[in-house]
């Protein structure tokens, strides 16, 4: 079970939940390597003097920014799928609450029915039992 629907007491459905967690895990990842790809380029523009030259330090700045580009440019669509995913999720949520409320609805217009039936029974009894005194 999902540690979300545990909080809540819920069952989860394990085949969508599971994705979509792996998914937000990757999406995370590939953050945290641009963050520190760029941290990386931050430190290659502040430190100019360790003995580099000017055109090598521009060359490993440049890829680091390719590289970023690459990643976020995965990362923009992973997070499209991982958008969509949850639209799913959320769609399918939607529908099982309807579903729910719905055989809420449904039991609570039976157990009305039943203690109607009930009154309707008592009352009856007490008609045939007043009858039967007069």
């Amino acid at each position: 079970m999902h540690p979300i629907a545990n909080a809540i007491g819920a069952p989860a459905d394990t085949s969508i939940v599971n994705p979509l967690t792996e998914r937000f895990d990757t999406i995370q990842r590939q953050l945290k390597q641009s963050t520190e790809t760029l941290d990386a380029i931050h430190q290659q523009l502040s430190n100019p003097a360790e003995g580099k030259a000017l055109d090598e330090r521009i060359n490993q700045v440049a890829q680091l920014t390719l590289h970023v580009v690459a990643t976020l440019g995965q990362t923009d669509s992973r997070l499209g799928e991982f958008a969509d995913r949850l639209a799913d999720t959320q769609a399918k949520c939607d529908h099982l609450k309807n579903k729910t409320n719905l055989s809420i609805v449904i039991v609570q217009r039976c157990v009305v029915l039943l203690i109607a039936w009930m009154a309707v029974g008592q009352i009856s009894l007490c008609r045939n039992s007043y009858r039967n005194l007069s």
